[in-house]
């Protein structure tokens, strides 16, 4: 997956899950009442137009997405059918189960949007709000174009726990750590991004400028695969620089040129450690989903 494609992935995985289209069930939660004030926002809003085709093309990760929280506008090129639920529920492709015998390999191009005054208010709400909005609105698509019905399941499944070492973390508080030439260069001063990643010969850098633990452990996942919760206790946001090749030590080449396996990487350079347990997650049961006719 291409770096502006995890890039939303991320995005949308950052924000809580929105509450499912109409017709839809939801996780089971808790039904005491909460306090007025913590009542959790109810996204309402729904695409005026939308035109979906399918593609005849290879599904295509990069083909890009553009998808911003504050404005109404959706276009989505080339993606399979699979990509655009997880976009549209916010989670991860291991939380996905059922769907057609199409579900991974018939692609779409979808164009949606919405009049002047939905836009006036996405921009006033906040980036989380904003983000709930945008599934919300793709999900009703889904829900009224693909003949979409889902369901939730909670399933026992292994995870990673991180957390710190015996000695402590050895994580820079945000902003210690200039920008180099190199960044300045290429994101211009003032717009680098709290976390990327590079790609090298001898393996990937995760590289911080100001990273909280929450978008370090939503970036893991597409390292291991399974879920990464966070149990450090750290609060901050930290610079860091992740140097390592393959996720266990028998997915990396043995060139020793390269840099070391992530489970042993993250514990030498950041005196973090990520520890095998199991925990409840959350899985979308795709029961129906149809093609649909073009317009």
């Amino acid at each position: 997956m291409g770096n502006y494609r995890w890039a939303l992935v991320l995005t949308l995985a950052l924000a809580a899950r929105a509450l499912p289209a109409c017709g839809q069930e939801g996780p089971s939660s808790n039904k005491a009442k909460a306090p007025i004030a913590s009542a959790p926002y109810v996204p309402m809003l729904a695409f005026d137009v939308a035109s979906v085709r399918e593609s005849k093309v290879v599904p295509d990760l990069n083909a890009g997405v553009e998808n911003s929280a504050h404005s109404s506008k959706f276009v989505a090129r080339s993606l399979p059918a699979r990509y655009l639920v997880q976009v549209a529920y916010g989670i991860y492709p291991y939380q996905i189960t059922g769907g057609p015998d199409w579900f991974n390999s018939a692609v779409f191009n979808v164009q949606a949007k919405s009049d002047v005054s939905v836009d006036d208010r996405l921009a006033k709400l906040s980036d989380e709000q904003a983000l709930l909005e945008k599934q919300h609105m793709l999900q009703v698509l889904l829900a009224d174009r693909f003949g979409l019905k889902i369901h939730w399941e909670t399933k026992e499944m292994p995870i990673y726990a991180l957390a710190v070492v015996k000695n402590g973390p050895r994580l820079h508080a945000a902003g210690s750590t200039p920008p180099t030439p190199l960044e300045l260069k290429k994101f211009g001063d003032g717009k680098i991004p709290p976390f990327y990643q590079n790609h090298t010969s001898q393996g990937q850098e995760d590289i911080a400028h100001g990273c909280s633990m929450k978008v370090l452990t939503d970036a893991l996942w597409k390292e291991f695969g399974t879920t990464v919760v966070d149990k450090t206790g750290l609060t901050g946001t930290y610079d860091f620089v992740l140097q390592f090749n393959g996720a266990m030590p028998d997915d990396r080449n043995s060139d020793p040129s390269h840099w070391p396996a992530l489970v042993l990487a993250i514990s030498d350079q950041l005196g973090l450690k990520l520890e095998p347990t199991k925990d409840l997650v959350s899985i979308l049961v795709v029961d129906r989903m149809e093609k649909p006719s073009e317009n």
